[in-house]
């Protein structure tokens, strides 16, 4: 149960960073840096507060742990965790451009969510091809329609059967 608990949370972030990461037009990667600067660090902690705020049942833990089980990088304590939550809260009521950026990515992610919930992708064969595939996106509304196909070819396969 656990398990399958953190593999799907971890499905779920992985399109938190692809938004994050599309949005600044950065490797995903680049969210993890280990580095000051305001840019990286307001990037991270939209990531962090993002799955903690959109990913149902999934600890300050789990989100740290992601770096390392997604990147081979060392992740974040979960202490570093709650910090950038608080932060991300912080920036959000005094940077306008800020809470812009976030409005736009974490409606990016909803609809994603909400397309995956509709195709019933949350949790099915055609997790790894998804994931797979966000590498190959150049924007959220690519992955949207890359979903779409992956769910209407399940359906055809259903139907053969």
């Amino acid at each position: 149960m656990y398990n399958e608990r953190l593999s799907n949370a971890r499905y779920l972030m992985s399109f938190i960073d692809y938004a994050v990461a599309s949005y600044f037009d950065v490797d995903a990667k680049d969210l993890f840096l280990r580095t000051r600067e305001l840019e990286v660090i307001k990037m991270r902690f939209t990531f962090m507060s993002l799955s903690y705020e959109l990913v149902n049942d999934v600890s300050y833990q789990i989100i740290g742990d992601y770096p390392s089980a997604s990147y081979n990088i060392k992740g974040f304590t979960h202490a570093t965790v709650m910090n950038a939550c608080k932060e991300a809260r912080n920036f959000y009521d005094t940077d306008k451009q800020f809470q812009r950026q976030y409005d736009r990515i974490r409606s990016d992610v909803v609809q994603v969510f909400i397309r995956l919930k509709e195709d019933s992708m949350e949790i099915s064969s055609a997790k790894s091809n998804i994931i797979n595939d966000i590498d190959k996106c150049e924007d959220v509304q690519e992955l949207l329609e890359r979903i779409d196909w992956h769910s209407s070819k399940l359906i055809a396969e259903e139907n053969k059967a």
